[in-house]
This record gives structure tokens, sequence and C-alpha cells, in this order.
């Protein structure tokens, strides 16, 4: 069994692979300071989370590109984008004309939108996704075959019950400190992964909002 715990800056999920397979493959993808991660489940349907920087002669989008024609893929599935910064966003328009993208996800309205910078990247956003957006509250579930992922974070927002095996963490944040909150609301999570599969265990962290580690 492998469970994979993904908290993503404004939007979280959990993850467990729930067929027998041989493999699930995770790529993650070298945009130089931006985020961009290729996930590949057994039946060949493929999520991809954030597409990195806008970058000159569409650099990010042709590495992303590249590691789809890699990985075997005619089209991404699910494109989730986890926040609206242009380092996670930026190469969506340019992606979006190279390779066909199924459905879009992500947290819903920008936290931003009273920043005429963060305003206009969102609404490069929405010019892309158009008629394909779908935007997720915690507790849904995201649709990859094979694999079952639950959001543990949207918007903000956190499930208010713990996952299968989970449990409360009354006794670890008993002494916890309060953080100073975060200067860029969109940043309103954490990615972060713990993946037991087979003989190997490792965990992937980004940012998090304090009141969610």
């Amino acid at each position: 069994m492998l469970l994979q715990r993904v908290g993503i800056l404004g939007l979280a999920a959990a993850v467990t692979l729930t067929a027998a397979s041989p493999n699930l493959e995770i790529y993650w993808i070298d945009a130089e300071g931006g985020a961009s991660t290729l996930i590949v489940a057994p039946s060949g349907e493929a999520l991809l989370v954030d597409t990195a920087n806008r970058a000159p002669n569409d650099r990010d989008a042709k590495r992303i590109y590249d590691v789809i024609q890699l990985a075997g893929l005619k089209k991404i599935d699910i494109l989730l984008t986890t926040h609206y910064h242009g380092d996670h966003t930026g190469s969506l328009a340019a992606l979006s004309k190279m390779i066909p993208i199924d459905l879009y996800l992500d947290h819903g309205v920008s936290m931003e939108i009273d920043r005429p910078q963060a305003a206009e990247l969102y609404k490069r956003y929405l010019d892309v996704v158009e008629g394909k957006r779908k935007s997720l509250v915690a507790g849904d579930k995201i649709q990859l075959k094979g694999i079952d992922i639950k959001v543990v974070t949207s918007d903000g927002k956190a499930i208010t019950s713990p996952l299968a095996g989970g449990g409360p963490n009354t006794a670890l944040c008993r002494n916890a400190e309060q953080k100073i909150v975060d200067k860029d609301p969109d940043n309103g999570g954490r990615y972060c992964q713990r993946m037991p599969y087979s003989s190997v265990s490792f965990r992937v962290t980004l940012k998090v909002s304090c009141r969610y580690a």
C-alpha cells in the first residue's frame, strides 16, 4: 500500500494507491525556482501540479513538455494549480498550446485579488481554463484512476476530521507557537508528502501555513 500525503500551498491532498500495480511515477521538474510536478498513475492517467515560471522562449513550458513526452503521455488528464503566483502558473498558457489538458483544478478565487499584479496573474489563469475549471474544497476527492486523492486543505480551510489511520494532534500541537501570518495570502497551505512504497519512504515539503504543519 502506498500512502502519499500532499499539502499544497493553497491546496492540499492525501493520496492512496488503491490498486495493485507496478509503478506510480512522480517527476519533479527542474524549473529553476518555480514548481511543477508530474504524477502518472499506474493506469496511465496523469496529474500535473503547477506549471512553473513564465520564462523567455517558454523555457519552463518546454521543460515540462519534455518530461510529459518522456513519460509517454499524449495528454494531461488533470492540471492542479496550487495557487496563482507566477512561479507556479507562469507557463500554463504556453503549455496548454503544446498538449491537451482535460481538466483544471484550483482552490478558488485568488486570495490576493486586491493586488494589481496578482489580479493580472489570476486573470491570465482564468483566460486559459475557461469552461474546463473546477475549484476544490477540503474533503473533495480528485478522480485519477487507480489513486485515491483526498483534499485536506483548500482556500485556507482544512478537513475537520482525521484521515483514515490518522488521529488528533492535540499532544503534538500543545506547545506550538502562533507564527507570523504570511504576507502573501495565496501561500495559504503547504506541500507535504510522505510516501512509503515497498522498502522506500520519503517526504517532500515546500511551504506550509503553520496552522496546518
